[in-house]
Formats: structure tokens, C-alpha cells, sequence
């Protein structure tokens, strides 16, 4: 922790000083993110970098193409707005004299811009040494430190090694193969078409997305599945209640209990009352443990393949990874990066 702290970097500080425009690279829901956070600093964007051309602007600010960029025969500043950190430096190469810098911030999904209080990491030093024994490998333990390290830091290089490229159901632990499973947080159903290749002969899929209008958004996607496909307005939680909702412009919907909305929250255990459970993916931020205390005897009776999204912050993993161990000990336990950036690190359970 020391030495991640002594590499500690301000992106921001280091935009705000510069003397060129700022570019964002993408124009994903992460891009969204992305410049709420530049401009709260108050660093103006001058518009985005896109691989394909199509659109030409976004919210007033203008759409290039690496082309564009060349021929303007200036330079920018380049901010990520996408998660493929491990690609920054070749962007940088191609663009050469048209870029001055190719800028990641590490801490962007959900409002996570802060770097966590050293202190508070220090003090819970024994917590994270107390779970890294829990994990199945070096690598999950590799991976933990190269995650603590970039958190406190903000700098993602910490990470480069360890550019897994897995997916939720693409990964050295589990296949995926005729799954009856359960997608917490299935949002449009972008997740569910991945789990569909993945797994063509599945026996059933069960959606859970609380936001009403994401809900709408799933309930069309799913008429194009022919299937067994069921869907729940609903969030999971370890009792039922109704909780306050925020919606951010990321793929996921969150809990947070500010929000000006409200959702229906439920245990699965009593929702799906038996149903046979091989899979659950969770991707959000607040609520995976009172989810997973939700679903306590799916997970000790059943025992379902599980993989969550654990990378928002650099605590709940903590909490997370003992609460599958509490409910069921005979879970084995590890962490891979769908990519190099903290919010892409997946945790299996299997």
C-alpha cells in the first residue's frame, strides 16, 4: 500500500494545467461518466474520438475520427471513455505528434473518483490479508494486490499485466452449458444476449431489473427470444421492501438510498420459492451483499456457478467474499479483470 501510495498520480490536476483541448476517446455510457467528472473539475470538453464514424455530435460537442484528428494539425489531450485501458498506449503511437497525452482515470464508474482514504486502507489491512487466503490462487491473489495498488494510486498500470479478457461467462473456472440462470441487474438485456451466445441451449433465463424505464427496455429485447425467458420488476435485497433509486447514464442501475425514485427489492430465495438455479451474474454496485444473504439457500442448497462485478470500490469486495464464504464454505473463489481497469474485476464463485 505504501508503495502504490508513493506512485500516486492527479490526472485531473495534470488536465486542468494543460495548454491543449480535451478529447474524449468513445462515446459509450462510460464516456457519460466520464465527463460529468471533467467537467466538474472544469475541464472543458472539445469533443470525442470514435473507431467508426456515424454520428456527428453528441450533446454540442463535435464526433472525430482518428482522421479528423490528423488533419486539424493540432494537439489534444485524450481521456478514455471506455474500459480498454491496455490499448492507451498504441492509441498514442498511432497519433503520434496529434496527441500530448493519453489520459485513464481509473476511478470513474458510479461517482468513484475519490481515491479511498489511505488510512482507511491501512487499517483494514488485515481484512484484505484475511481474504486473499480465501481465494484458489495465486492469481486471485495477484490480482487483489494489483487492484488495491490502482486504487490508491489511480494509476492503471498496476493493472496491464493482468488484462484477463474473461467475461461473465467466459472464463477458466466454469463452462457455461444448459444453465437455468438468473441475471441480477439485466438492464436492457445487453448481459443476457452475451449469456444467449454463450449458451444457445440454455434451459431458462430469469431477468431481474428494478428501473422501471430499463425494465421497458428489457421487456422488448425479450420478445425477440423465443425461449424461456421471465422477467421480474424487481431488485434483489435480503428482505422485501421498497428502497430509494438512482439512475445513472452506466449500463447499470444502482441503490443507493438517495434517490429520488423507488424500486421493489425481494430475497430470491423466496421469488424463485425451489426453482432450479445453476448461474447467477450480478453487476451493480450497491446491494450484492444483502442480494447474496437474499438468496442464502439457493446458495447452500443449490450451490449455482456465481460471478459479480466487485471492482466499484476497493471495500466491498471485502464484505462480498465473506458472505459467500459465510453462507456456503464449499465455495471456491477467484478474481479475474474482463479488462485493465479496477471496475472490470470479476470475482467467480464456483
Amino acid at each position: 500500500m505504501y508503495e502504490a501510495k508513493e506512485h500516486s498520480v492527479n490526472l485531473l490536476e495534470i488536465l486542468k494545467k494543460s495548454k491543449y483541448d480535451c478529447l474524449i476517446w468513445g462515446i459509450g455510457s462510460l464516456s457519460v461518466s466520464v465527463r460529468k467528472l471533467l467537467e466538474s473539475n472544469d475541464i472543458i470538453i472539445a469533443g470525442y474520438i470514435v473507431d467508426n464514424g456515424g454520428c456527428k455530435e453528441i450533446n454540442g460537442c463535435p464526433i472525430y475520427t482518428r482522421e479528423d484528428i490528423r488533419k486539424q494539425k493540432k494537439k489534444f489531450d485524450v481521456v478514455l471513455g471506455h474500459s480498454r485501458y491496455e490499448l492507451a498506449d498504441a492509441f498514442q503511437n498511432d497519433l503520434g505528434e496529434c496527441v500530448d497525452g493519453v489520459f485513464c482515470l481509473s476511478d470513474v464508474c458510479y461517482g468513484q473518483w475519490d481515491k479511498p482514504n489511505f488510512d482507511k486502507c491501512i487499517s483494514m489491512i488485515d481484512d484484505f490479508v484475511e481474504i486473499a487466503t480465501v481465494f484458489e490462487d495465486q492469481a486471485s491473489r495477484e490480482r487483489l494486490k494489483a487492484f488495491i495498488q490502482c486504487k490508491i494510486s489511480g494509476d492503471y498500470r498496476f493493472l496491464l499485466p493482468f488484462s484477463d479478457s474473461v467475461s461473465y461467462y467466459n472464463n477458466p473456472f466454469f463452462k457455461v452449458s444448459h444453465e437455468s440462470y438468473v441475471d441480477m441487474g439485466a438492464y436492457n438485456g445487453d448481459s443476457i444476449k452475451d449469456f444467449i451466445n454463450s449458451d444457445p441451449a440454455y434451459r431458462n433465463i430469469l431477468a431481474f431489473e428494478p428501473d422501471r424505464i430499463s425494465f421497458g427496455a428489457l421487456s422488448q429485447y425479450a420478445k425477440s427470444i423465443k425461449n424461456n425467458i421471465y422477467l421480474f420488476m424487481l431488485g434483489g435485497w435480503n428482505r422485501k421492501t421498497t428502497l430509494s433509486f438512482s439512475e445513472t447514464d452506466e449500463s447499470s442501475s444502482i441503490v443507493d438510498g438517495q434517490g429520488s425514485d423507488s424500486i421493489m427489492v425481494d430475497r430470491l430465495d423466496s421469488v424463485l420459492d425451489g426453482e432450479k438455479v445453476t448461474l447467477i451474474k450480478i453487476n451493480y454496485f450497491y446491494g450484492v451483499k444483502e442480494t447474496l444473504e437474499g438468496a442464502e439457500k439457493i446458495l447452500m442448497e443449490q450451490k449455482p456457478n456465481i460471478v459479480i462485478t466487485v471492482g466499484f470500490d476497493m471495500f466491498s469486495i471485502i464484505d462480498i467474499t465473506k458472505i459467500i464464504k459465510k453462507i456456503n464454505p464449499q465455495y471456491r473463489l477467484s478474481l479475474r479483470f474482463g479488462s485493465a481497469m479496477p471496475a472490470r474485476l470479476f470475482l467467480y464463485a464456483y
